[in-house]
């Protein structure tokens, strides 16, 4: 299992990370990240699918805010899809 996590950064934007290269998650209010447990077999694609998430919330300009989780953060096992 990997850890994965789409997170926005005040100044800098959404981005997505692994465990090792995560800011601290606990500096951050919980509507302003999603952390997701991954199977290791599984990182790439997942990689992968918050990365395209990624782009299109900066395309559309989406901010994070309290409230609109369910709007912005995948569920799991969307991104497990095949």
């Amino acid at each position: 299992m990997g850890d994965l996590y789409l997170l926005w950064i005040p100044y800098s934007g959404w981005g997505v990370f692994t465990a090792s290269s995560c800011p601290d998650p606990c500096a951050f209010p919980a509507w302003m990240y999603r952390k997701y447990t991954v199977p290791s077999e599984q990182l790439d694609k997942v990689f992968g699918r918050l990365n395209s998430i990624k782009e299109k919330l900066e395309t559309d300009k989406m901010l994070p805010a309290k409230g609109k989780e369910k709007e912005i953060f995948p569920e799991l096992s969307d991104l497990l899809a095949d």
